[in-house]
């Protein structure tokens, strides 16, 4: 691409999807590609191959990315880090007190998280339409959940297996966990849905739920119900 055009970009991305809108001002030129599957650290570089691509044609430009040099994208221009696998994060073996964790796990806005036994010392996770087994790390309260099922490519890494971060949290006198936040790579790194075990999904708004006052609660159940929709 031609060097000295100020370009303004955006991407957006939900599980299976990822977007991205190049914006082009001294040209009056907009690019928007969009992509499906699961998500890698390559389809980012898809993104910018088709853009730097299409600017080039849209000006009467030689793409500088070709057959010869896009499967080396972007090296050797900026090359990536590999991250280490995401299965080094899991420790085999079940757990001393999978009752700790076992019970359902409430978010007013978010929905249910349901923790039941899987064997006798294993544990499997259901939240919406996510589902599947539970596995331990070095840390007794954080779980990584394997999606399995019609949804199991979200798990399905090129290289490694990418899991969820479930990290349990406040047990009572006991040992039961009171807590359980979830995140995901798709969620951003600090980005967290916080659920607490005795709330549910169908209980009564209030004040305290996150949704603000009574007034608004219009407005909390359509965004309950548009979020909803995504799982």
């Amino acid at each position: 691409m031609r060097a000295g055009y100020q370009v303004t970009w955006h991407s957006g991305g939900l599980y299976a999807y990822t977007t991205y809108l190049f914006i082009i001002p001294a040209l009056n030129v907009s690019i928007f590609t969009v992509t499906n599957g699961p998500g890698t650290r390559n389809s980012s570089n898809t993104h910018r191959q088709l853009f730097y691509y299409t600017a080039d044609l849209l000006m009467g430009e030689e793409p500088w990315v070709n057959l010869s040099t896009a499967c080396e994208f972007p090296a050797p221009w900026s090359p990536l880090p590999t991250p280490p696998p995401q299965n080094e994060i899991t420790v085999p073996g079940g757990f001393d007190h999978p009752e700790f964790f076992v019970g359902d796990y409430g978010n007013r806005l978010f929905g249910d998280v349901k923790v039941r036994p899987n064997g006798t010392d294993g544990l499997m996770a259901t939240y919406n339409r996510l589902a599947g087994p539970l596995f331990r790390t070095e840390v007794e309260t954080v779980l990584m959940l394997e999606v399995l099922g019609h949804l199991q490519f979200l798990s399905a890494g090129v290289n490694a297996t990418n899991y969820m971060n479930f990290t349990f949290a406040k047990p009572s006198g006991d040992g039961k966990y009171q807590e359980l936040s979830i995140r995901a790579s798709d969620f951003g790194e600090t980005e967290l849905i916080s659920f607490k075990r005795g709330v549910k999904f169908s209980d009564p708004a209030d004040d305290s739920s996150g949704c603000g006052q009574k007034t608004n609660s219009l407005l909390c159940v359509l965004l309950v119900l548009i979020l909803r929709s995504f799982f």
